[in-house]
Parts: C-alpha cells; sequence; structure tokens
C-alpha cells in the first residue's frame, strides 16, 4: 500500500511543478477582468493623497474570484497573488459581473490602504 501512495503522492507532485513552471513561462494564464461598462472609463481618477497602482487593465491584478453560488456572478474572495495596496476590483470578470466581496476576504492583511468598489457590488 505504500508503495502505491508513494507513486500517487510522485505524480501529483510532478503534474503541480510542472503546472507551475507553465504558469511561470506565461504558457497557462490567469483570467484578466474584462470591464464592460463605462465605469472603467474613471477606474484611473486621482483621488487626492492617493497613487493608484494598477495593472495595464486599469484594475488590481491577481485577485482571487470564485463563482457564486447561483453561478451567475463572481465574488472576490482573497487577494490572490496581488500585491497593490490600492486595490480596484473590476466590474465584471470572465464575462460575469463582480457583484460581492466574501467574508475575511482581506483578513490580516495591513498593507492595503483601501479597496475601491464598482457598482455591481
Amino acid at each position: 500500500m505504500n508503495k502505491y501512495l508513494s507513486i500517487i503522492l510522485t505524480a501529483v507532485f510532478i503534474l503541480l511543478a510542472a503546472s507551475l513552471v507553465l504558469f511561470d513561462m506565461d504558457l497557462i494564464k490567469e483570467d484578466v477582468p474584462k470591464e464592460t461598462t463605462k465605469a472603467g472609463a474613471n477606474a484611473n481618477t486621482k483621488q487626492p493623497g492617493i497613487t493608484p497602482s494598477f495593472s495595464s487593465t486599469g484594475y488590481s491584478k491577481g485577485l482571487k474570484y470564485e463563482l457564486n453560488f447561483k453561478g451567475d456572478a463572481y465574488v472576490v474572495t482573497g487577494i490572490g497573488y496581488c500585491t497593490d495596496q490600492k486595490i480596484t476590483v473590476p466590474s465584471t470578470y470572465s464575462g460575469l459581473p463582480v457583484t460581492e466581496i466574501g467574508d475575511y476576504a482581506f483578513h490580516h492583511n495591513t498593507a492595503i490602504k483601501y479597496v475601491k468598489l464598482p457598482e455591481t457590488v
């Protein structure tokens, strides 16, 4: 039994390592939020004393999203690999609206200065 478990764990480790390498080489790409409303036109509006640090899309890159219970919208569930201090959440993600920020999505993250939410939330 231990021999089979060892083989299975080795195979899983190899698959995880391979997917990390492919992601790092940009052969596997993350979903990039796509803005479908006019709210994106004002996404880079400067506020006094705040310097936005956005990706090329105007929104914070790397946030973690999950489909809601109904499957008709996305929920921001965490910071993911985003390092922005000024978070800007898009109004849509992968063609569906972003309608919620999940419980404890940014819990214990002391680096975040503010979070800009779309009207859909």
